[in-house]
């Protein structure tokens, strides 16, 4: 949740002004006109790519997690690391990892639906950009935040 939080503001504002630059610019109109499905050739690649980014963030961050309590405890605690991998794997199930994944899913799904949907609802006028990039990263923490609660409670 953290990281989704964290990239609505850099990433999800990037993407909300990116499209709302095209949207002011009258690109994405034009590309219309020209027979070009904009959903599938501009909108769905971004999806895609903040999904896996987030979800790759989250693989990451797991396993980097999982190498710095290693290391604390085989350092600070005097654990061997065969004992503290037998604990990791008797406490650790594979739902605990999978209700990880799916909320990142979640958020990296979020974080595009509203990051993007901003950038779509701007006007052809350059000073709604920076509104669609307020208001992506308002709706992406506000989203991300009811995500967390709803997904909690469901899983």
């Amino acid at each position: 949740m953290l990281a989704a939080l964290v990239l609505s503001g850099r990433v999800g504002a990037g993407q909300a002004s990116d499209i709302a630059g095209l949207r002011a610019g009258e690109q994405i109109p034009a590309l219309s006109a020209l027979g070009v499905d904009v959903d599938r050739e501009i909108l769905a690649p971004r999806l895609w790519g903040l999904l896996l980014s987030v979800l790759a963030l989250a693989v990451v961050a797991d396993v980097v997690g999982l190498a710095a309590a290693t290391l604390a405890g085989v350092v600070l605690l005097d654990v061997s690391p065969g004992q503290f991998f037998e604990s990791i794997v008797s406490a650790l199930h594979l739902a605990d990892v999978s209700v990880g994944l799916v909320k990142a899913g979640a958020f990296g799904l979020a974080l595009g639906i509203c990051s993007l949907g901003a950038g779509l609802s701007v006007r052809a006028e350059a000073r709604g950009i920076g509104a669609a990039a307020r208001r992506s990263v308002v709706t992406t923490l506000v989203s991300v935040l009811a995500l967390d609660v709803v997904l909690t409670a469901v899983l």
